[in-house]
């Protein structure tokens, strides 16, 4: 499973960090991609987003999840995503867990 978060201004695609352009945007590096952390039984990326350095230019941050190469999300064992707050008490501010959902795009 790879994570990837797209900035955009406007309807315009500014940048793209993800596991290969692990930090964006050039002036602040507002948004840093672990890029892979394997470990037994599969892998994680996270995705540290801080919202005081982004450019206030930047209205809209896409977080998308996708499988690499012939993988399809189907075929990924508990797949989920989570956002938190690095400075609160640990507990995700929302969760997206796609077992409970479709993984099958039409």
């Amino acid at each position: 499973l790879d994570a990837t978060c797209l900035l955009y201004s406007g309807n315009t695609l500014t940048h793209t960090v993800d596991y290969r352009n692990r930090s964006g945007p050039a002036e602040s590096h507002a948004v840093q991609h672990s890029g892979d952390v394997m470990h037994p039984g599969g892998g994680t990326h996270t995705i540290h987003l801080d919202l005081q350095s982004l450019d206030v230019g930047i209205t809209s941050c896409v977080f998308v999840i996708s499988a690499w190469k012939d993988v399809k999300l189907s075929d990924i064992v508990s797949p989920g995503i989570s956002f938190m707050d690095e400075e609160g008490d640990g507990e995700p501010l929302c969760t997206y867990d796609l077992d409970t959902h479709d993984k099958i795009s039409q």
